[in-house]
């Protein structure tokens, strides 16, 4: 059974920081086996890239102590496990205790070891790998598509540090089912103890002791040890070889130090096993997953020392406070001359520092807020030196649009398999010529109602004869266009007006009003605009009914009148119209009324029968609201019909 890997375009990546103490003395293909294969020599150490075990290190002498290679330190095989070879030297590997199922990336048997670079400064070796079980199978996504491995190591001849940078690829995010452990970096070697092997567990301010046996180890997560985190965000364990007193074979005392603040925020154990059933001696930080975890992409880093120099609990503290010195590889700086523009020209300076002899890849991203690419600048590998500093200045134009809007320029410092070694991002905003607001004193308005319309505005690049243009537009078209002297403006200029004001007419239709502020070139192009919606209503809503529509001599019918007062009224008079066909059949006032904002009334305002003699047509029942001066500031109208009955026969 293997992980469950959905698709959703993400990766893990890996770097590891290998220190050494020695220098390369060699670094060849391995053509008398395999012209894929790498071996590495160091002052008192070699290793042996291997093609068919996923281009993981299969070979391991200690040089010092053995200097005829007569016992290679990898136990590559443990026959009769799920492991088999499956463990070489460092791996990064899946394995379920409860499922009794492991994966790794040194099960893989065609992959690639190729040395891409062998100068004075440095070697890099790359190698891909996928991830397999000991049967061969591989590790595939639900859309049936492998998992990839990629590791780039590069070995700095003048420091002897080795970076070792791996990434796994997914066409998505890789989902890890409950139970599963993860061994990002993980260190296996035949067995160096005769039986109780010591592990020193440490930060940069604490450090303890644990000792592992056949008879004291339990396969159990929780019983493993946890690994002490510090608040400098470092910690490692340590195996003392070397020390022959407590049963070690004398070979390099091994330091691993990680990282922990590019690890995923979560406890860290070590799977500390020392054995005479295996002959192996492992160690390293793994994590068993308790859940169904979404491994999203990120970058890590961990630092290994091989040394046969003595270690103790003090030691290994003080190797971390040193450790923790080497993070991070690059540092990077993003800057602006300024973080506002508008139609003009901005300048991006991009600083940096390489800590090490390193070709790394500087990309610059401009994103805008919804995360679309606005521009993107990639200046291609380069090979940093150690202490150097790095440059670089772009330049681009900033066009502007009727509204604000802002970028976020981002530059990454990849290594050469697009890991992000360090980056640095700003913001900027780009701004229209001139940010208009036009505003009335509230949204809705009454007839009688005192109103004003005020422009503001603040200036962001100079601008010479600009026509202010004014509209009003209603719910049946323009209302008003009005034009201002022309102005000039300077940038950083702010202004406040009211550009109209006055009272609404008792008369005024119910509607609604849009106001549009424009700022104009010589040759009418509009650089800056706003609006803002307001709307009248009727200072009465009226309304008008009828019982039916249709009616016959003798019917009794109502007409009802109903309404809500939006506003205080005084001495105002209702008037009734009932218009037939032939003109106004019906005129009728009823006495002064005064009306207060929120009321509302509903009466009958005429009822009856129909005589018998009334004539057949139509009818049009109007009720208004009229001023003391007579104006109708509200009404409503209904219709009916008068039918006779036909009672002749058909001929």
């Amino acid at each position: 059974m293997f992980p469950i890997l959905k698709i959703q375009k993400n990766l893990v990546v890996l770097i590891f920081v290998v220190l050494i103490n020695a220098n390369i003395t060699s670094a060849i293909p391995d053509n008398a086996q395999n012209a894929n294969n790498v071996r590495i020599t160091f002052k008192d150490a070699e290793f042996y890239f291997n093609a068919s075990n996923g281009g993981e290190i299969t070979e391991y002498y200690d040089l010092k102590i053995d200097p005829n290679k007569t016992k290679n330190l990898v136990n590559i095989s443990i026959p009769g496990t799920i492991w088999g070879n499956l463990w070489p030297l460092f791996t990064t590997g899946f394995y379920d205790p409860y499922n009794v199922s492991a994966l790794s990336t040194g099960g893989y048997s065609k992959a690639r070891v190729i040395l891409k670079e062998n100068s004075s400064n440095r070697l890099v070796i790359f190698t891909s790998s996928k991830i397999s079980n000991l049967d061969g199978a591989i590790v595939k996504d639900i859309k049936n598509n492998p998992v990839l491995v990629n590791t780039t190591w590069t070995f700095d001849n003048s420091t002897g540090l080795i970076f070792v940078e791996r990434t796994i690829f997914t066409n998505n995010d890789l989902i890890i089912p409950p139970g599963w452990r993860w061994y990002p970096f993980y260190f296996t070697r035949s067995s160096g103890f005769k039986n109780n092997a010591t592990y020193y567990m440490f930060n940069t301010t604490f450090s303890k002791t644990v000792t592992s046996s056949p008879s004291t180890y339990i396969n159990k997560y929780n019983n493993y040890t946890l690994f002490p985190v510090s608040t400098n965000g470092v910690f490692g364990v340590a195996v003392p070889f070397m020390n022959t007193t407590i049963e070690g074979d004398g070979a390099h005392n091994i330091i691993i130090t990680y990282n922990a603040d590019d690890l995923l925020k979560t406890e860290w154990r070590s799977d500390n096993y020392n054995g005479d059933k295996f002959q192996v001696t492992e160690t390293g930080a793994i994590h068993e997953f308790p859940t169904t975890f979404n491994m999203n992409s990120h970058t890590y880093h961990a630092v290994l020392d091989f040394t046969h120099k003595p270690i103790d609990e003090q030691s290994v503290i003080n190797y971390a406070k040193y450790t923790d010195s080497l993070f991070p590889i690059f540092d990077v700086n993003l800057s602006m001359d300024k973080y506002a523009y508008s139609n003009e020209t901005y300048s991006l300076n991009i600083t940096g520092f390489s800590y090490y002899n390193m070709p790394l890849r500087p990309v610059l991203t401009i994103t805008y807020e919804n995360g679309s690419i606005y521009g993107m600048k990639d200046y291609g590998v380069q090979s940093y030196s150690k202490n150097q500093t790095f440059s670089n200045k772009y330049l681009d134009y900033a066009l502007s649009q009727d509204q604000p809007y802002n970028l976020t320029l981002k530059i990454q410092i990849l290594s050469l398999t697009n890991a992000i070694i360090a980056q640095s991002n700003t913001k900027i905003s780009i701004l229209p010529p001139m940010q208009l607001t036009i505003t009335t004193d509230k949204p809705v308005y009454n007839p009688g109602d005192h109103y004003w319309i005020n422009v503001s505005g603040r200036v962001n690049q100079n601008l010479t004869n600009m026509t202010p243009k004014f509209t009003d537009e209603n719910d049946t078209g323009i209302n008003l266009i009005k034009y201002y002297q022309p102005q000039n403006y300077k940038t950083g200029e702010t202004f406040e007006y009211t550009i109209l004001s006055g009272t609404i007419p008792m008369d005024e239709k119910p509607g609604n009003h849009t106001y549009t502020i424009e700022i104009l070139t010589p040759d009418n192009t509009s650089v800056a605009q706003a609006n803002t919606r307001m709307s009248i209503i009727s200072p009465v809503e009226l309304t008008i009914t009828t019982d039916k529509l249709i009616y016959y001599p003798a019917d009794y019918y109502w007409i009802n009148v109903s309404g809500k007062v939006n506003q205080n009224l005084t001495g105002m008079t209702p008037k009734f119209t009932d218009e037939n066909d032939t003109g106004i059949n019906l005129i009728k006032y009823y006495p002064p009324q005064n009306y207060i904002s929120g009321q509302t009334f509903a009466m009958t305002i005429l009822s009856g029968t129909i005589p018998m003699d009334e004539k057949p047509g139509n009818h049009t029942y109007t009720i208004e609201i009229l001023t003391p001066d007579n104006t109708s500031i509200a009404q409503s109208s209904t219709g009916t019909r008068i039918l006779h009955l036909d009672t002749s026969l058909p001929s």
